[in-house]
């Protein structure tokens, strides 16, 4: 029974880019408001037709080719050597259209052809197809078609063509309903010249026609000229009158623009009017546009993106011009989506798609790029940069990377682009990505189409044909210069490389990663495969693939999945027949809901056929079907059968149906509120270029701070917040009063260096002996260790012989006895990743002094970025825990106040990582504090396994002033050759171009070959793992057991690390602060994290929180996180630093208020530092163990006041104490309790 309900107007509907924008600006308790849907149970009974498809047995997902001349399609898109030198635009290839024009069920066939006539194919079934004759308008013999689409223009029920031509603009014909056509181009109000390349057409302002939005590209490209004649006036060089509106000239160097695309408006009748770009209907920033674009597109498509129901625009764009994402208000106006939400995307993007990824609800799109598989051919492959890409006036705001980019949309509307952590960043010279589900398991897969007819970005073919360059001033005739100078293109490019490619498989693995299937699903067939559709060509309800391949027959492949599907065809409303727009989901009984929307055109120069496919799923179920269409109507459909295909028809425009309106919502408390808007702090330091002092650093050192430091400061009895600053900077201090305003004061003496972590002194029983670490990349004074009275003077250096400090914790490494500081060395400047000795030093009498006895452990550690103190054997001894760099997690046992290095039996010493921030947690309720470590991250171009660590080459080999650095991979299995191009490491090694003639030969070189003699005085740093973590403490004589972090964890390096009971619910929360900006350049940002909040499930699993749901709504390069119940209501609160961005300060809003606890402790450990705590109930229940820590996570101290809940009534507080000694303390009903220790 299909049910119809109406949803409200689009113009009403809830737009969560309008939300977000209110959420960011507004610094107060929000809530997060859902959409209630509420279908009425009387409703009109569409008509449908279900029919039973003919499943054919076979041996799995894949496809089998099948031959387009036995198929009945003798067709070839031929292009000369010649004609395409003449013209490379035409090297870009041609499309194909899929649909049935001639109404017999079956899906047809129109081809492109750039040197060859367009040509129509008829399917009659069983893969066989004949040509249909066509008017000379059409085929276009002699003249150059790009793209195509078949869809239904006029609303005759009919599919009409649409197609692009190079130099004659669209082209449209009406279908008489029979799949015969005639041209009505100017009629349509279409006519021009323009090079278009990819239509897409959709329905934008909600009045039931289709309109049509065409990328256009160029139909010429001024560089196969071969001369421009240009003139220079007072140093700067102006192009001629003729040319001054397509060519830029910027620092001297010529930039060719591409030309507008065209926006078209549909009357209902087929009959179009061009939309300005400059009138008000596109904005940025919500202001008009004030100059047309002028891009190089390749592809747009119409999606709904954001999910408001209407349908958004991306556009890919070429060369340095940006790609452009308009958001549609509802009405056919658009906003450019803000950089904000998206901060990366393709430098060469070719083409997109788009689709529901992870099954989370919304859309995520993938655009492909140019880079190559084989690691050894990227290294003999120019990159596609341009230095345009520095200048954000002239190619946006967003980085543009020279990879593909599968973004990811998160609940708040932004995307993270993870396509290194999912495997799929890499598919050669590609040109249309297609999601399909080839498997049918449910998940979207990826097919790619790529080829090119020469491997022109060769560097030997390069640099070959530079040297035959010469001087063209003898050719006075322009027609005769272009003559010759196309033919010796023309030989040129006889000199590079083919670039034949197969078909690039990606399957979909359901956890965020892909797998290669290219080989195993039959795709693997060599060819310049560029314009690409998808239909069910033989009815047996799954989707084939037809490729139009440049100087060969097209590339037919069947589709040989053998699960269970479901194929819909949708009848749409008023002159929109095919329903575009429309959003289609399959619900589950036993799985999550599949969705797909209907979409017309928006492949790279083709289009689809509009049926949509979906995995039934292998086990019997109740499915049902739900589609949201185009002009507001709601439908329902149970019993669906597997194995069938269904024709649905939209509800009528005089259908008597319900209300689906936005007055229903729901409300959902956030966990957290900013406050920091009342702060207004911005942390700023000086800039510098790390990279000048060692110019092969993978990423600055120099920007890691701040630090926060949450504490009683000046024990008054409110928790202050104490931050961190740069080099010549000044720390600061909010001091807590219990009011909404807390004051603020700089200390005033400017640090001479970064400082990299703080402690309060009142913790070791001195407030006059606030430590402050200082060491930074750009030293410039010998810094270290150094203490402050709360006024910020006298400034007192602790030991003259450290040089530099980096993190710093202090803890009771004797039990009762006076706390203990471990202090890690400091970078040497200039020779990463060489670092100065780490220091463990005793407290005696308010002084500092070296452990002797322990210390000698400390000197042989690599460098150490994070470190906490934690009793993880429950011995009233904490051990010391060291997050090292190319090192695993160290742990020393403290055995009663002698340390003892345990990392290898205690199963740690495998997991060398770039470990960052280290704090401990119960997360499973054993009683045993776990070890939670970030790392750089699974999503950047470094791998590393065990059997394959990432390796980093390093050594003084051409100054002794600075050490140089090699980043490698493997090639021949286990032999190290180096990852980064050739000039970039013969700009710091120039002896490398001594031992080799070719970019070929650098590719293949092994890394000792290309260094010589020099080899043996390098050293290796490795990784065995680039995954944030968390290690599992079972007990005493149990080793730990690893597990990732949730994928969330791995888009981005992790810093900041914390663990509290945020909810309430009794179990250990997670807080990580994430993001890398300042990678090397040519190394895409590590930007694509936030602030995450990953809620514990106690029993170690752990779910990452939506922005939304947590309120941790930040971005940026994030650092340090710590903790405090600032304004003592019985939750825990949060403060966050960002490098170069404003302190952020939130406070809990929980609905659950737990227990305040404040230690008494030992004069020399007045806050009990190295305590453990647990509540305990009635049927000697307990809740988690927490800790009572000075110093962890980055660079942070957290509040020794801390907050406890638990799952269960609690009637008591057990505490280890320093040394052993354990108190259960019954609670009675007490919201807050002070404990103290008792000799």
């Amino acid at each position: 029974m299909l049910q119809n309900s109406e949803l409200s107007s689009r113009h009403n509907c809830f737009n969560r880019y309008h939300w977000l924008a209110a959420f960011m600006m507004n610094g107060a308790f929000i809530v997060v408001l859902f959409f209630v849907v509420h279908l009425s149970a009387e409703a009109a009974e569409p008509n449908s037709l279900k029919t039973k498809l003919v499943v054919k047995e076979s041996t799995g997902a894949g496809f089998e080719q099948v031959s387009a001349l036995a198929a009945g399609i003798d067709f070839t898109n031929t292009l000369g050597e010649l004609k395409g030198a003449s013209n490379r635009v035409l090297f870009n290839g041609a499309g194909v259209a899929a649909g049935d024009v001639d109404g017999n069920g079956h899906p047809d066939l129109f081809f492109c052809g750039l040197d060859t006539p367009n040509q129509l194919y008829l399917n009659s079934g069983d893969w066989k197809f004949s040509p249909r004759s066509i008017p000379d308008s059409m085929a276009l013999p002699g003249f150059p078609t790009r793209g195509a689409v078949l869809a239904d223009l006029n609303g005759d029920q009919s599919l009409d063509l649409v197609m692009t031509t190079v130099g004659g603009g669209l082209r449209s014909f009406i279908n008489d309903g029979k799949g015969r056509f005639l041209e009505n181009t100017v009629e349509a109000g279409l006519e021009g010249h323009s090079g278009g390349s990819t239509i897409a057409l959709a329905d934008i302002d909600g009045n039931g026609s289709i309109d049509l939005y065409v990328a256009n590209n160029r139909s010429d490209d001024i560089r196969d000229r071969g001369r421009v004649n240009m003139r220079q006036v007072n140093g700067r060089i102006i192009p001629p009158d003729e040319l001054k509106d397509r060519l830029l000239i910027h620092s001297g160097q010529i930039h060719e623009y591409g030309e507008p695309d065209n926006l078209y408006i549909n009357d209902g009748s087929g009959k179009f009017s061009r939309v300005s770009w400059t009138d008000g209907r596109f904005r940025t920033s919500g202001k008009a546009l004030s100059e047309t674009p002028r891009d190089w597109g390749l592809t747009a498509t119409f999606r709904d993106i954001n999910g408001d129901h209407s349908p958004d625009i991306y556009v890919c764009n070429d060369y340095w011009t940006p790609d452009r994402i308009w958001i549609n208000d509802g009405s056919g106006s658009f906003d450019e989506l803000s950089v904000e939400l998206l901060k990366t995307t393709s430098a060469s993007s070719m083409g997109v798609d788009f689709a529901d990824v992870d099954l989370d609800g919304d859309l995520d799109g993938f655009i492909v790029d140019m880079l190559s598989r084989d690691l050894q051919v990227r290294k003999r492959q120019q990159p596609a940069f341009n230095p345009l890409f520095m200048e954000p006036s002239l190619s946006g705001n967003r980085q543009q990377v020279m990879h593909n980019t599968l973004l990811l949309q998160k609940s708040d509307g932004s995307f993270a682009d993870v396509a290194y952590f999912a495997g799929v960043e890499a598919s050669d010279w590609s040109w249309s990505p297609v999601f399909m589900d080839v498997d049918l398991d449910g998940y979207a897969d990826l097919l790619i189409s790529a080829g090119y007819p020469h491997d022109v970005q060769d560097l030997d073919a390069i640099q070959l044909i530079q040297s035959k360059q010469h001087s063209w001033d003898r050719f006075k005739d322009p027609a005769a210069l272009r003559e010759a100078f196309a033919k010796e293109l023309m030989e040129h490019y006889r000199l590079y490389p083919d670039l034949d490619l197969p078909v690039v498989a990606y399957r979909n693995s359901g956890n965020g990663k892909f797998e290669d299937f290219t080989a195993v699903w039959g795709t693997d067939i060599p060819g310049i495969h560029q314009g690409f559709a998808t239909a069910d060509l033989d009815g047996d309800g799954d989707l084939d693939l037809i490729l139009n391949s440049l100087n060969a027959t097209p590339l037919l492949l069947k589709n040989n999945a053998s699960r269970p599907r479901i194929k819909l065809r949708l009848r749409g409303q008023s002159s929109n027949t095919q329903a575009i727009g429309a959003k289609v989901f399959l619900k589950q009984e036993n799985g999550p809901d599949l969705s797909s929307e209907v979409f017309a055109g928006g492949r790279y120069l083709s289009g689809s056929d509009t049926e949509i496919v979906f995995a039934a799923g292998e086990k019997q179920q109740d499915l049902a079907i739900e589609i949201h269409w185009p002009l507001g109507g709601f439908s329902r459909m149970g019993n669906i059968q597997p194995n069938h295909s269904y024709v649905v028809e939209g509800p009528e425009k005089n259908t008597t149906i319900s209300k689906r309106g936005s007055e229903a919502i729901e409300t959902m408390a956030v966990l957290f509120e900013d406050i920091s808007e009342s702060l207004a702090l911005t942390f700023n330091e000086v800039d510098s270029n790390d990279f000048l002092r060692q110019p092969l650093l993978p990423f600055q050192l120099s920007h890691m701070g701040p630090g926060i430091a949450i504490g009683d400061l000046n024990q008054d009895g409110w928790d202050d917040i104490w931050i961190g600053t740069g080099r010549g900077g000044q720390l600061r201090t909010f001091f807590g009063n219990g009011e909404d305003s807390p004051r603020l004061e700089k200390w005033p003496v400017p640090l001479p260096d970064d400082s990299m972590g703080l402690l309060m002194g009142y913790l070791i029983g001195k407030p006059e002996l606030n430590l402050i670490g200082l060491a930074g990349y750009e030293q410039v004074v010998p810094s270290g260790l150094v203490t402050g009275k709360n006024d910020g003077l006298d400034w007192k250096s602790v030991d003259a012989s450290i040089p530099g400090a980096g993190p710093m914790a202090l803890g009771p490494l004797n039990g009762r006895g006076e706390l203990s500081l471990f202090l890690a060395g400091g970078i040497k400047p200039g020779h990463y990743p060489a670092v100065h000795p780490s220091t463990l030093m005793a407290l005696r009498n308010g002084l500092f002094t070296t452990d002797k006895k322990n210390n000698a452990l400390m000197g042989g550690l690599s460098m150490v970025k994070g470190v906490v103190w934690s009793d993880l054997n429950n011995d009233g001894f904490p051990e010391l825990i060291v997050g090292t760099e190319w090192g695993p997690v160290r742990v020393f046992e403290n055995r009663s106040g002698s340390l003892f290095d345990v990392t290898e039996p205690w199963g740690l010493a495998g997991f060398k990582g770039l470990w960052n921030g280290i704090a401990t947690a119960d997360l499973d309720g054993n009683g045993y504090p776990d070890i939670i470590a970030g790392n750089w991250g699974l999503n950047s171009s470094w791998r590393a396994t065990n059997s394959h660590p990432f390796r980093l080459f390093h050594g003084t080999f051409s100054n002794p002033a600075v050490t140089d650095l090699i980043e490698t991979e493997y090639q021949f299995d286990l032999e190290m050759t180096p990852s980064r191009m050739l000039d970039e490491l013969g700009l710091s090694l120039p002896f490398i171009y001594q031992n080799i003639r070719h970019y070929r030969d650098y590719s293949e070189a092994s890394l000792q070959k290309l260094t010589g003699k020099r080899f043996p005085l390098g050293r290796i740093s490795e990784a065995t793992t680039f995954a944030s973590m968390v290690f599992l403490n079972e007990g005493p004589g149990r080793v730990f057991r690893a597990k990732e972090l949730p994928a969330e964890a791995q888009w981005a390096p992790v810093y900041g690390v914390q663990a509290a009971d945020f909810n309430g619910d009794g179990f250990e929360d997670l807080i990580l602060c994430q993001n890398q900006s300042r990678t090397r350049p040519g190394w895409s940002r590590q930007d694509n994290g936030g602030a995450l909040l990953l809620q514990g499930d106690g029993k170690g699993g752990l779910r990452v929180l939506s922005s939304m749901e947590s309120g941790l709504l930040v971005s940026g390069d994030l650092r340090s996180a710590a903790l405090g119940d600032i304004n003592k209501d019985g939750r825990t609160d949060l403060g966050l630093t960002l490098n170069k961005g404003p302190l952020k300060i939130y406070l809990n809003q929980s609905s659950n208020s737990g227990l305040r606890v404040r230690l008494h402790g030992p004069a020399h450990n007045p806050a009990g530092v190295g305590c453990q705590l647990r509540l305990h109930g009635e049927n000697n229940v307990w809740g988690p163990v927490r800790e009572i820590q000075a110093g962890n996570g980055w660079f942070s101290q957290n509040s020794p006041v801390t907050v406890l809940h638990s799952s269960f009534k609690a009637t008591g507080i057990w505490v280890r104490w320093p040394g052993g000694a354990e108190t259960l303390t019954p609670l009675g009903q007490k919201k807050e309790i002070t404990l103290s220790w008792k000799p």
